[in-house]
């Protein structure tokens, strides 16, 4: 009759049964007990050696090493030491390989988590379009500083005409878009200095100036230029 088959547990290496075996037998690992794992392991070895498996030569190597810390701990001792442990270096190999294996846990459950995530693929943006004038900084800066300049020419404003100062009317400029934009609907070109037509305070002169570039940057409205350093705004579009 055939002998029965049984299935071991494959294991990494010499370290990884012992330390399934101190484990299973719920030994400190700090206080091995030597001649019990001892004799699981030569067992285990046994049986692998009659089920024809291949023992590799670490398996081998860790029984010599055991046998060798079962001989030094039945030699009589003066006195106990316990740096002079013949298990001790056994014991932080254990320790340390115990480590080693909870961390590839981790980072095994870390790649299964993340093979279950599903990036999503970049879309294609879309850039706009180009503004086809093309138009200098320096012709705009030098477009508002005459502008400055013309309004500081102007006659000094008297003391009193600051006393309403706090209750004049706050320009801002959402508000000068909305106006260029309505003055653009009944005109199809502006002159940029008539924008500033009526303008007497700094602060709306900054909030038109403002406004104008605003609606540039939309591509709202185009800025040509007309001659002798004059200047044409229109509409981008039919419709704003």
């Amino acid at each position: 009759m055939d002998k029965p088959l049984f299935k071991l547990k494959v294991y990494e290496g010499p370290l990884d049964l012992l330390l399934d075996m101190i484990r299973s037998s719920k030994l400190d690992i700090f206080d091995i007990d030597i001649f019990e794992i001892s004799e699981q392991y030569f067992l285990y070895i046994k049986t692998m050696g009659e089920m024809n498996m291949d023992l590799t030569a670490d398996f081998l190597v860790m029984a010599s090493q055991l046998l060798l810390i079962k001989s030094r701990m039945l030699l009589p001792k003066a006195e106990p030491d316990d740096d002079d442990d013949p298990r001790r270096d056994l014991t932080w190999a254990l320790i340390e390989y115990e480590k080693c294996k909870q961390n590839a846990q981790t980072l095994a459950s870390l790649r299964e988590a993340a093979g279950e995530t599903f990036p999503r693929p970049p879309e294609p943006l879309e850039f706009p379009k180009k503004y086809r004038e093309t138009m200098k900084i320096s012709a705009l800066t030098g477009a508002y500083l005459r502008l400055m300049e013309r309004n500081a020419r102007r006659a000094m404003p008297r003391p009193d005409s600051f006393a309403d100062f706090l209750k004049r009317e706050i320009y801002s400029v959402s508000d000068k878009i909305c106006e260029i934009k309505s003055r653009l609907k009944k005109a199809v070109r502006l002159d940029f200095a008539a924008l500033f037509l009526g303008v007497r305070t700094r602060s709306e002169i900054v909030a038109t100036f403002l406004a104008v570039l605003e609606l540039v940057s939309d591509k709202k409205i185009r800025i040509s230029d007309a001659g002798d350093m004059n200047y044409e705004i229109e509409a981008a579009e039919r419709r704003f």
